[in-house]
């Protein structure tokens, strides 16, 4: 049973349970950057484990973002014992498998992208929250003797703004509550109901992508369209960046379809919302050619 300020969720937590990793693999950036699936292909190396959906859900039941917060920017995380206790309970409590079930129906998890598994502890635990783009320096006062590594996810704003537009108008990913109906994905410090749903959403991604150049130019670069055409090499990559032992997949498996609205195809936004051509040169992004992405990290 977890008493949070706003309300009693019957959730199975053993507080006799601790896990405290050596390492955190963190993914950060823009919502709809693809993130998901490509941490999703990144976890089958079995040195590495991860939760089944994001920690997000665990900062809100700590007291953490909106409305405690103005927006998605904060640098200390309160009550961060819950936090660390729901994270242990998920790895290594069997009893615990359905407590994500049990955030979807307080809505405080948006479903039905979020399955809950049996998770695996291991010494490496991989975390994505695009949100987190606001706020580095969290996860090293959550677990201070952990090494933390961030991965930044890029991907064709052009790409992220369809998505991030396709997500408002599907209604299911209700990420905050306000007294002017669901905020779907970030805040950002300058979030605002006053604008057009392009303006809205075009925000979102450029301010993500500011803080990523701002607060994450130290840190490798995953580029989602190489994820896309060629999981397999990209992961292979960023695991021999993370020194992690050789690993091979089974033969022929391929990537399911994750948090989606719409079926996956390159370059969507050119059937739905041609005229988002010219948005790069607009808002004074250039993005890489396919060349100078390089195997895409």
């Amino acid at each position: 049973m977890l008493h949070a300020s706003f309300l009693t969720i019957d959730l199975k937590l053993d507080s006799r349970i601790t896990y405290s990793p050596d390492r955190i693999i963190s993914i950060v950036g823009s919502s709809r950057s693809g993130s998901s699936l490509f941490k999703h292909a990144l976890c089958l190396h079995p040195d590495l484990c991860c939760l089944a959906g994001e920690e997000e859900p665990y900062f809100k039941l700590a007291c953490n973002g909106y409305p405690w917060h103005s927006h998605d920017e904060f640098h200390v995380l309160d009550n961060q014992d819950i936090i660390r206790s729901l994270i242990a309970n998920e790895l290594c409590n069997h009893e615990s498998v359905n407590n994500r079930r049990l955030l979807q129906e307080y809505q405080i998890e948006v479903e039905p992208f979020v399955e809950p598994i049996e998770c695996r502890p291991t010494d490496t635990l991989v975390l994505k929250t695009p949100q987190n783009i606001h706020r580095r320096g969290i996860l090293e006062s959550l677990y201070p003797d952990a090494e933390i590594v961030y991965l930044v996810m890029e991907r064709d704003p052009r790409a992220i703004v369809n998505g991030l537009m396709d997500g408002w108008a599907s209604g299911k990913f209700r990420a905050r509550e306000t007294l002017k109906g669901w905020w779907c994905f970030n805040m950002a410090p300058n979030w605002s109901w006053d604008s057009s749903l392009l303006g809205r959403c075009t925000n979102q991604w450029k301010q993500s992508y500011l803080y990523a150049q701002r607060d994450y130019a130290d840190c490798l670069r995953i580029t989602f369209e190489h994820v896309e055409h060629n999981w397999l090499d990209v992961c292979r990559d960023v695991w021999d960046y993370l020194n992690l032992r050789r690993y091979s997949p089974p033969a022929g498996l391929e990537m399911p379809e994750l948090v989606c609205t719409d079926k996956p195809q390159p370059e969507r936004w050119k059937l739905k919302r041609p005229w988002l051509a010219d948005l790069p040169e607009l808002v004074g992004y250039h993005y890489p050619s396919r060349e100078q992405q390089g195997s895409g990290i």
